[in-house]
């Protein structure tokens, strides 16, 4: 029966080594810190979804310098990373906080990691909402690099998803028998080629262009073997509908493989970025240190300087 509990904040299996009904200790602090402030509708909108046990980073105690540094000169808007966002539950939450403790306006993409906060400098205090929300599980950090979406590869899928369907539709009668001097079976033919033409240069270029530049590097990508394949493929069918070869011509095939490639491309660097976004920063990693009484970037310090680090840190 004790390998059947899930925990209760978390919904996750409990550890047969637990002798209560959460996974972990961060788990049973916020399942605490959710009923003593009357959070408790929390679990009604998280229903049976599983979240991630909490991360025990959250419980140690974190270095904000970095978020007093960005509001050092009066702004009243940002843009941070968040860490532990899963469900409604979540930004719910979140929401309530950010209210409670004074904050004009929050804005929670659940998809990106990321939170908006507009606020009024002599009613909030960012630094004291971050330490709020740490000790509910979450935790922020500065917006990352990679934070700003970049469409073209998910616009070139999209492009490249509609000319692949095309090309099918346009190919589907000469796999059921269409006859090649049917009336229509040349203007078919050239629209299926044109469709894989297009899908060539704007998808197929995505593989080329890197797989130029690794090469032009010395080094053999994974593009290079994607790029000399579809090529291959797009030449042979080429031939194969001006030479009048049935067997070559598979254009379809071209624009497909061309649409699933990107679309796997697209889904990987999707997950890269989501689990960036939940790597924030290291709190065993020193970002800053105190040199002369103010906190300084490690990337600033000069030789001959005296600095302090805090325990248990490292640079």
């Amino acid at each position: 029966m004790k390998d059947s509990l899930t925990c209760q904040h978390c919904g996750t299996p409990v550890p047969a080594t637990r002798s209560d009904q959460f996974c972990c200790a961060g788990c049973a602090y916020v399942f605490e810190m959710m009923h003593s402030q009357g959070f408790e509708h929390f679990y009604d909108l998280k229903s049976s979804q599983t979240l991630a046990p909490v991360s025990v980073q959250s419980m140690r105690e974190q270095d904000y310098a970095w978020l007093e540094a960005l509001i050092e000169d009066g702004r009243a808007e940002l843009t941070l990373a968040v860490q532990g966002l899963s469900c409604i539950g979540c930004i719910w939450l979140i929401e309530r906080l950010y209210s409670r403790m004074g904050g004009a306006q929050v804005l929670v993409d659940i998809t990106r990691g990321e939170l908006t906060l507009t606020w009024s400098p002599t009613e909030f205090s960012p630094v004291a909402f971050a330490k709020e929300l740490q000790r509910f599980g979450y935790m922020l950090g500065p917006q990352r690099g990679d934070a700003i979406k970049d469409n073209t590869l998910e616009r070139r899928t999209g492009i490249c998803g509609a000319f692949a369907m095309n090309a099918m539709a346009f190919s589907l009668p000469t796999y059921f028998g269409m006859a090649p001097d049917f009336m229509f079976a040349k203007w078919f033919d050239l629209v299926a080629a044109i469709s894989a033409t297009l899908a060539l240069f704007i998808g197929g270029s995505y593989f080329a262009e890197r797989s130029w530049r690794s090469l032009r590097a010395g080094v053999l990508h994974i593009d290079t073997p994607i790029t000399l394949g579809i090529l291959a493929a797009y030449i042979g069918s080429l031939v194969g509908w001006v030479g009048g070869i049935p067997g070559l011509k598979y254009f379809d095939f071209v624009a497909m493989f061309i649409f699933l490639m990107l679309g796997g491309r697209w889904v990987q660097q999707a997950a890269v970025a989501r689990n960036r976004r939940k790597l924030l920063r290291d709190p065993s990693i020193a970002e800053t240190v105190i040199v002369a009484g103010k906190a300084v970037a490690v990337g600033e310090v000069k030789a001959g300087d005296h600095f302090e680090i805090k325990p248990g840190q490292a640079m």
